[in-house]
């Protein structure tokens, strides 16, 4: 009998976002190689999954928790629609937040503790968060702990350094990029402000992204003791790279005196899509042979994640 409704699976993949998950794999490649860990071998399996199965179950938690939000204003959602049952979405987030610290003890207890902080963190934003003013912290708390735990993950594997320790890039990394997720959000709080248009705030709001973009690369290395920026040619390509990002970001903040909220969605997305080239910068600045490799396997999830948006919408 025909519902109306898509396929099963292709509400699964819209209530999970499975569009998005070349990012969450795009930090475990970075977690893994600053940690100078190869990421792309068997034994990293395990990391990758611990991470998908946390982010993907925090989201499938914040459609649960929003449905009822979402029945004016977003119909065409899977729990609101029907397609999907509120106790499957909230079955498959439980599945995920508490499986991902799971999957992640194979590498260790250090990786299993930080993952199941952050899948801790995002369970916490997703029931009691959202509407509050600190919600972006939390935002780039989460994204900044899952860089942070496959790094503790790569340790394990062999590379025989200290995650969190001197010397380590992983923590000062960990640090920028939840700083440019929480800009990025400030940002999207504007979206969806009841008190009044967004006018000219987005500006100031798209600057500092677009500044925290460029500088990823060399503040990381300057951060980091005894490892000046200019050392190699990782992170010059990652300054560029940056700017490069950036470069749309500040056309945007000039390309109108004031903004509604639909243009403060495309900017926000505009945002969300340069995470790629966020962990890409920040992979480049290990001055290792074959970080080339790890940041253009990084960018190359810019054509998967176009693909997956096809089937599956990511709002």
């Amino acid at each position: 009998m025909d519902t109306g409704h898509p396929p099963r699976w292709q509400s699964w993949g819209a209530l999970l976002r499975i569009s998005l998950l070349p990012s969450a794999l795009a930090d475990v490649c970075c977690g893994l190689w600053l940690a100078g860990a190869w990421p792309f071998r068997w034994a990293a399996l395990p990391a990758f999954g611990a991470s998908l199965l946390i982010y993907h179950g925090g989201m499938a938690l914040n459609d649960w928790r929003d449905r009822e939000i979402d029945r004016p204003l977003r119909p065409g959602r899977p729990l609101v629609s029907g397609a999907l049952a509120p106790r499957a979405a909230l079955g498959a987030a439980l599945f995920g937040l508490l499986g991902g610290p799971a999957l992640a003890a194979l590498g260790g207890p250090l990786p299993a503790l930080v993952w199941a902080l952050v899948a801790a963190t995002a369970a916490l934003y997703d029931l009691w968060a959202p509407a509050r003013a600190s919600s972006p912290l939390w935002l780039g708390l989460c994204r900044a702990g899952n860089l942070l735990a496959a790094a503790a993950f790569g340790a394990n594997l062999g590379s025989g350094s200290e995650p969190f320790g001197p010397g380590s890039l992983a923590p000062w990394a960990a640090l920028l990029y939840g700083l440019y997720v929480a800009a990025v959000s400030f940002l999207a709080q504007l979206e969806d402000d009841p008190r009044r248009a967004p006018g000219a705030r987005p500006r100031a709001r798209l600057l500092a992204i677009a500044g925290l973009l460029m500088l990823l690369a060399p503040a990381a290395r300057t951060l980091d003791e005894g490892l000046p920026w200019t050392a190699g040619p990782g992170p010059w390509l990652g300054m560029v790279l940056g700017v490069c990002g950036a470069a749309g970001l500040i056309r945007a903040a000039h390309a109108r005196a004031t903004w509604t909220q639909a243009e403060v969605a495309r900017d926000v997305g505009a945002g969300l899509r340069r995470l790629l080239v966020v962990t890409a910068c920040l992979s480049l600045c290990r001055t290792a042979p074959g970080a080339w490799a790890v940041a253009l396997a990084i960018l190359a999830g810019y054509p998967l994640a176009h693909g997956l948006r096809r089937l599956f919408p990511p709002s």
